[in-house]
């Protein structure tokens, strides 16, 4: 099914398809980083972001990964591992 999981122990969020109590098919997760950020000040939050395909809980498929730098690689994706030709 659908479905919105947040661990806030991580700062992470994940809004996206579920089968067996993980993540499978299409979805995105955000990493927060909020070390030195000023409680409540969103405006300054960074945050590395992945949008795309999972199987059975990790990347596998098409996605785009966005750094929190402004960086990002879209392709594929093979057991969390950046796989083949991207860009």
């Amino acid at each position: 099914g659908e479905g919105v999981m947040t661990w806030g122990d991580r700062n992470e969020s994940y809004s996206g398809a579920w089968v067996d109590d993980k993540q499978d098919g299409y979805g995105v997760h955000v990493w927060q980083d909020t070390a030195g950020i000023v409680p409540g000040d969103t405006t300054r939050q960074r945050c590395n972001q992945y949008a795309g395909q999972w199987k059975a809980g990790v990347r596998e498929g098409i996605g785009t990964f966005e750094y929190a730098n402004g960086s990002q690689y879209h392709g594929a994706w093979v057991g969390n591992i950046k796989h083949g030709y991207g860009v």
